[in-house]
This record gives C-alpha cells, sequence and structure tokens, in this order.
C-alpha cells in the first residue's frame, strides 16, 4: 500500500501531537510543584531526570552553545518558544521566543557563535492535502543577548530537510517537499544561495552526514512518487558539485546517519514506504564508496536520535515510542543494552554536555520528543587520545581584550550526530575553557562575531572580569578536552 507524500507527513505530525497531549497531564502535575535545581550524582550506565522543561516539545532543535549550555527551540504544536538547559545548575529557563513557531526545522551552530535556524513548518496540516504552511524564513540566536532575530530567507520553503556546517563555515541545506532546490547560507553576507538539486522535486526526511574530507553524504528520503529513496549522493563544497554514489541496499526515510571515528558512516533505522520499521543497518565505506550490511540492532525504527560519545561508541536513543537504548561499539562491531529511558520518545533530540570543572564528557541530554521531563545518560568518561584537539599557541590574555587560541582539530572527528534534520545536535565545533589558578572561577568563552573559529583557531569575545594571575586553557570538542595549556591573564590596560 503507498501513501501520498502529504499523508505520510501529517501522520508524522499527529503521532506527535498526541504524544505531547498525553504527556502534557505530567508536565502539568511537574510543573506545579516547585523545582529545586540541586546536580544529583549518577550511575554510569543510568538513566536520570532533569525535572520539567519549561514546555513539553517535539520536532523541537537541541544546539549546544559554547557557554556550555543547551538552546532548545520550537516544536509541535507548533511553539516559537525557546529554553536554555544549564549542565552546572541542573535547571531549565525561558529565553527568547523565535519570530515565527516553527517545528521540523533546523539549527546550527555557526563560526560566529550564534545559531542558525531555518525553515520547518507552522501548522500542523489537518487534511493529508499537498499543500502546506512550510517556511522559507530563517533566524539567528545570539547566546549573548539571549534574542532572535531575522536573517535572509531561502529561495523556496524547506521542512523535513537537513543543515551541515561545511568546513568553509557556510551551512548546507538539503530537503524541500515541492522543490528540488539544494541551498547554502553565508553568514558573512547572511544570504543564500541555491547551488543544485538532490533526488528531484520533493525529496525530504533524507539523512545528511559530513564526512572527514569535507564533503557531504545524502542518503535516502521520500518520496516524490510516494515510494521512498534509495539514491545517495556526494556533495563537495570545494568544486560546488554533486556526484552518485552508491545507493542504500533498502530505500529508508527518517533513518539516522553518523560518522564514525573509522571514516565510515553508519545508517540505522528508519521506515519503508509502508511505515514499515527498518531493522537492518547499513555501513558506508568512505574508501570505496560502496554499502555493507552491519550487524543487526535489537531497537528499531524512524525518529531515532543518535549521538557519538568520545569513546568511539554510539548511543541511539528512543524512536516509534520506544523507551529503548541501545549502543554500538565501532571497534567491535557489536550492539548492546543502554537500558531504558523512563520515558518513550520520538523527534528528540540527544546533546553530548560538557561539564566543568571535568571537561570529559561523561553526559548526553535527552530532550523532548513528547513527555516534558528530559533525561540524562551517564556513560564512563573515556576517550581515544588521538582524538583529542591540541593547543600550540595562546596569544596574551588581557581582561577587556579578545584572546586568540591556535591549535588542531578544533573541528573534532564527526559532527557526532545522527544527520537527521531537527534531530541533528552537532558537537564538531571548540569549547574553551579558561580557569583560575584556584580554579574557583571557571568560564566557558563565547567567540567573537567576526573572527569566530576554525578547526585550527578560535579568538573569542573581549574578556570580562576575570582573576588575574595563573590561569588554565582548555579546548573541548566532540566531548573530549584537550591538555591543559598553562597561561597568565593580566589586568586590563596591560597592553597598552
Amino acid at each position: 500500500m503507498k501513501y501520498r507524500r502529504g499523508e505520510r507527513f501529517q501522520r508524522r505530525a499527529l503521532s506527535i501531537a498526541a504524544m505531547i497531549l498525553v504527556w502534557s497531564c505530567a508536565w502539568v502535575a511537574a510543573a506545579a510543584a516547585p523545582v529545586i535545581a540541586v546536580k544529583p550524582l549518577l550511575a554510569v550506565g543510568t538513566w536520570h531526570s532533569t525535572g520539567p522543561m519549561v514546555t513539553p516539545r517535539a520536532a523541537q532543535t537541541a544546539t549546544l552553545l559554547q557557554n556550555g549550555r543547551v538552546l532548545v527551540a520550537g516544536g509541535n504544536a507548533p511553539l516559537a518558544s525557546a529554553e536554555l538547559f544549564d549542565p552546572v545548575l541542573f535547571s531549565w529557563t525561558s529565553t527568547g521566543s523565535m519570530q515565527t513557531a516553527r517545528f521540523s526545522h533546523t539549527a546550527t551552530l555557526l563560526p560566529n557563535g550564534k545559531v542558525l535556524v531555518a525553515g520547518g513548518r507552522t501548522v500542523v496540516r489537518k487534511d493529508g492535502g499537498e499543500s502546506a504552511p512550510d517556511l522559507a524564513t530563517a533566524e539567528l540566536y545570539d547566546p549573548a543577548s539571549g534574542t532572535w532575530s531575522p536573517t535572509g530567507s531561502m529561495s523556496v520553503a524547506h521542512t523535513f530537510h537537513t543543515a551541515t556546517l561545511l568546513d568553509t563555515g557556510e551551512v548546507l541545506v538539503v530537503g524541500a517537499e515541492f522543490s528540488a532546490a539544494v541551498e547554502i547560507y553565508d553568514p558573512k553576507s547572511e544570504r543564500w544561495r541555491v547551488v543544485g538539486d538532490y533526488g528531484g522535486s520533493g525529496v525530504t526526511e533524507q539523512s545528511a552526514t559530513l564526512l572527514s574530507d569535507g564533503k557531504v553524504l545524502v542518503a535516502g528520503g521520500c518520496c516524490p512518487d510516494s515510494l521512498n529513496f534509495a539514491g545517495v549522493s556526494l556533495y563537495d563544497p570545494l568544486m560546488g558539485t554533486w556526484t552518485n554514489t552508491a545507493a542504500l541496499a533498502t530505500p529508508r526515510v527518517s533513518q539516522s546517519a553518523t560518522l564514525l571515528p573509522s571514516g565510515d558512516v553508519l545508517v540505522t533505522g528508519g521506515q519503508d514506504s509502508n511505515f514499515n520499521d527498518i531493522a537492518d543497518p547499513e555501513i558506508y565505506d568512505h574508501q570505496s564508496g560502496r554499502w555493507a550490511a552491519a550487524a543487526g540492532d535489537s531497537n528499531k525504527g524512524a525518529l531515532r536520535a543518535a549521538v557519538l560519545l568520545p569513546s568511539g561508541q554510539l548511543l541511539i536513543v528512543g524512536g516509534a515510542n520506544t523507551d529503548a537504548a541501545v549502543l554500538y561499539d565501532s571497534n567491535s562491531k557489536q550492539w548492546s543494552s543502554a537500558g531504558n529511558m523512563r520515558y518513550p520518545r520520538a523527534a528528540h533530540t540527544t546533546t553530548l554536555l560538557v561539564v566543568p570543572p571535568n571537561m570529559v564528557s561523561s553526559q548526553v541530554l535527552v530532550a523532548g520528543g513528547g513527555p516534558a521531563i528530559a533525561e540524562l545518560y551517564e556513560f564512563p568518561p573515556s576517550f581515544n587520545d588521538g582524538w583529542r584537539p591540541s593547543i600550540s599557541q595562546v596569544t596574551r590574555i588581557i581582561v577587556g581584550e579578545r584572546l586568540g587560541v591556535e591549535g588542531s582539530l578544533f573541528r573534532g572527528l564527526s559532527e557526532a550526530s545522527n544527520g537527521r534534520g531537527s534531530q541533528n545536535s552537532a558537537t564538531n565545533y571548540p569549547l574553551v575553557l579558561l580557569g583560575s589558578g584556584n580554579n574557583q572561577v571557571q568560564r566557558l568563552l563565547l567567540p567573537d562575531p567576526l573572527a569566530g573559529w576554525t578547526d585550527t583557531t578560535f579568538t573569542s569575545a573581549p574578556l570580562g572580569d576575570f582573576p588575574t594571575g595563573n590561569a588554565t586553557l582548555r579546548v573541548i570538542t566532540n566531548g573530549i578536552p584537550s591538555k591543559l595549556q598553562f597561561v597568565v591573564v593580566l589586568p586590563k590596560g596591560a597592553g597598552k
């Protein structure tokens, strides 16, 4: 049995809306009691609640900011509101609302430290028809002010699309319900340009994965002819060209696709054209350009969320209204259970946290997808030493002035996320921690809006009040910290 494209999207949206309605009762009860922000001691390999979010939501986005907080924006009903999770205070607080309510949009942290939100849908369609209030607009969130501002609009509306931060600092957007247009956002000019097409008109719900060589692997999706798409293409940002590569063995939609430490891509889950869950993972060999079957996991389905842990294990959570979580070991290529969340979820997000003073990430935040109660997964704080970012040089550090850091692997090994639209929560960018000599003051620095960061450089915004004297500096990417760099913080005006 085939489903019309509008019916597929409508079934997905109504399912998410129903989940939110069910969980809203629990949220109201939880919100009625005062919440004390006390961070519990978490046992490794266990799940714990963070307390209620400000608003229950699904098909939202979650973005790790460079100050360590997580920005959660939009979601189904639809919502314009946004909120922040603070992993130190262990609490949720409201921040500025977007100018347009939206869900199934994308959010991308830019090198200037701002967050680009693009596209999405602003009305839950009830008729399953072919017309839709999809959005071409985009907005920028400024973590320094907690406010949103409009930026350039795309040439066509995009929803159930993907957004990938390229090595150039630009953002590639793929997927639109009624257009084949692929667009790129330039943060410097705040303008979009069309750079070709993908899969014919109307392919959405595909995955997009940034490869180690800077190309983007775009796979699968739905559905110009009401059937899922098995096609796979590579976008080369340097040449501005698309190249077809080997197709998936199984056409699928709403799958996760994560770059592993080996440089290969693991695709898991998704659904076929008749909404049947797919259990058979596939691995893309980046050297041969071919796909091969991977060991199957016990969980399956669409709308799962994935995050690559610093150890090289891949955590895959929820989907198809399940509470199950599994781990894929990229070395042994075997699956194991990661226990069960407290609530089933779909269209949720998973974000790797960075929590001072122990900067080796050991927690994943799972938010949305139905319940307003977010959860934390605690895992052993281990990593491969070869994946660490390194610091080679630091400029003089003076209170009131910018500081510069040079090194390598500031873009990390992988986006470390699932490459799927609103569920993508990448961490392939540097967080820079400055600590006073006695460690009583530790501050994650926001980047300078003009200079920003690259794979080898980071320039901060002017340093505010900070204890002078001996200090430490480290860079954290993908939850993996560099070795400590010992520095000296000079008083304001010392450079004159």
